[in-house]
């Protein structure tokens, strides 16, 4: 703490930190004294914790160079129903950092939040609100809003609060009974929306008006139709319309942009026989030695209890009926448990491994195909953590990113001849070929998280003289400006280098915001249309210049 400054007696400054600290251990007890039972032992805890904070004994929050920000305060899991009403001499505005997750909460008082006036990021996720807390619109410099797991809904009303957030760049409203996406054009900084299995029916079309939007997730929610000009304003690759009820022909133009193969969402081919949870159980544990076999159970039980596994566990089944569990099950069995022991043990990454099960799948070689970009963004995991424990980082990363290209390239080599095959009048089967071009060329190019088996490999129909101009080709681009091209466009990748040049892309930002800023001023002044088109000028220009910002830094880190 700062005991003097503008002239100010350090005994004087003593003094009003003994008064405010006197003020909050009273209200606390107060708070405390308020419940009884369970309860009140759960608030004597929180309390404890909020007074620690207050003397800044809680974790630190550093910014991207490592530098202090400010101070986190982390409470999960303590249903103390309610908070306390903090008196306004109280200050945690040396607190950026706020999670008040499954409290059971069901508001959020002013007079508690108020306090926390600096707040770069805010979770009160898995609590039981009800609509968006008034108090948000004052925090100016909120980065991070979630509000996952919730009750909240926005049809009747919560949209002017959430618009008036116009420097939060990530909001979370996942899981919540949101109904009715309003308009958020307000937020003009925004750059993930989160919104996945929020009962969804409709949203309103000018939130295409933010323009540093990036990624939406709509998945699971009610949506039949889709806001003119929706596939205008968003890069396709960055939507998630998984699970709504969309006709066949809004389905048909959304797999035609993100380039999805008809074979992987039209239900053409055979579908599996489910497995029952005992047989998977028993078939994950089939090679697991005497000394082993405690443990895998054990944990085999934590996975069925996680949140949201279901979709994992059924991959892991199906997984059971593909041809490299049949023929080399051994070695499949010591991946997934590396996998599965990984995830159980870091959060982040199981939740990630979850989402990714949920993607679609159809025959038995579409189900290897998921698990392989598991398996890939596994190795990304452990990749990270070398990188993190190594004297040289970056080569680590870019030696991944080398074999992540690598299988690109395959990727494109194999759509390519599928596409010849299709304009000659052949039938082909897209999983079946690609599949085969990524397990033949696996070990020749180091391809990352392949199966080392398949049960239609003779269906591809591919000679040896195709998978020897498949490997030349994949060479000739990893010598070209390609390489650089893929690697700056990884999101791993980029974050990197936005840690390294923390300044270069910050300054790159702030050009773009101070010219939002000009424009916003406009705002009312001109038509809508001229507004949404510069809008979406703006938010490109951005983009492009981000990109080749990374581009040009990755190209300088390959020399």
């Amino acid at each position: 703490m700062q005991l003097a400054n503008s002239g100010t007696s350090a005994l004087s400054v003593l003094v009003r930190y003994q008064e405010e600290f006197n003020s909050l251990n009273a209200t606390l007890e107060a708070w405390r004294r308020a419940a009884s039972g369970m309860t009140r032992r759960t608030r004597r805890g929180v309390a404890d914790q909020l007074r620690r904070c207050w003397r800044r004994q809680t974790p630190r929050a550093l910014d991207e160079t490592g530098q202090l920000r400010g101070y986190r305060l982390d409470i999960v899991g303590a249903r103390v129903s309610q908070l306390p009403l903090l008196p306004e001499q109280i200050s945690f505005s040396h607190v950026t950092q706020l999670t008040l997750q499954g409290l059971h909460l069901s508001e959020m008082p002013d007079a508690f939040l108020a306090r926390f006036n600096r707040l770069r990021m805010l979770n009160l996720g898995d609590n039981r609100l009800t609509s968006i807390p008034p108090g948000l619109s004052r925090l100016s410099t909120l980065r991070y809003l979630l509000l996952g797991r919730n009750r909240i809904s926005l049809r009747q009303g919560g949209g002017e609060t959430l618009s008036r957030l116009d420097h939060v760049e990530v909001l979370d409203l996942e899981h919540n009974p949101v109904e009715v996406l309003p308009d958020l054009s307000g937020m003009t900084r925004l750059r993930e929306l989160r919104a996945r299995n929020a009962d969804i029916q409709a949203f309103d079309a000018r939130l295409l008006r933010c323009p540093f939007l990036e990624f939406l997730d709509l998945r699971d929610n009610r949506l039949t139709q889709l806001p003119e000009g929706y596939f205008q304003m968003l890069r396709p690759d960055r939507l998630m319309l998984q699970g709504n009820p969309l006709t066949q022909e809004l389905w048909q133009q959304v797999n035609a942009l993100v380039e999805v193969p008809q074979a992987q969402w039209d239900g053409e081919h055979m579908l599996l026989a489910p497995v029952s949870a005992e047989q998977n159980r028993q078939r994950w544990l089939l090679h697991a030695d005497a000394s082993a076999r405690p443990g895998r159970e054990r944990a085999w039980g934590q996975l069925l209890e996680a949140p949201d596994s279901a979709q994992f566990i059924r991959l892991l089944g199906e997984l059971t009926q593909t041809a490299e569990f049949q023929l080399t099950g051994a070695d499949l069995d010591r991946r997934v448990w590396s996998m599965l022991e990984a995830a159980l043990a870091h959060t982040e990454l199981r939740a990630q491994l979850f989402e990714l099960a949920a993607g679609p799948r159809g025959c038995q070689d579409t189900v290897a195909n998921n698990f392989s970009a598991l398996e890939v963004h596994f190795l990304l995991f452990r990749v990270r953590a070398q990188a993190a424990a190594s004297s040289q980082p970056q080569q680590v990363l870019l030696a991944f990113a080398r074999r992540l290209f690598r299988l690109d390239q395959v990727e494109q080599f194999a759509r390519a001849d599928m596409s010849a095959r299709q304009q000659g009048g052949r039938g082909v089967d897209e999983v079946e070929v690609s599949l085969a071009y990524r397990l033949r060329l696996a070990r020749e190019l180091d391809l990352p998280g392949q199966p080392t088996r398949m049960f239609y490999e003779t269906t591809a129909r591919i000679d040896e003289h195709q998978y020897r101009a498949a490997a030349e080709a994949v060479r000739a681009a990893e010598a070209s400006e390609a390489l650089a091209r893929f690697i700056s466009t990884r999101d791993f990748w980029v974050e990197h280098l936005r840690t390294l040049h923390t300044t270069t892309f910050m300054r790159t930002e702030q050009r773009f915001e101070a010219r939002l800023d000009t424009l916003m001023e406009l705002w009312g002044e001109i038509p809508d249309n001229d507004m949404n088109q510069r809008l979406l000028a703006l938010g490109n220009e951005r983009t492009e210049a981000l990109n080749a910002l990374a581009f040009n830094l990755t190209q300088y880190a390959l020399k």
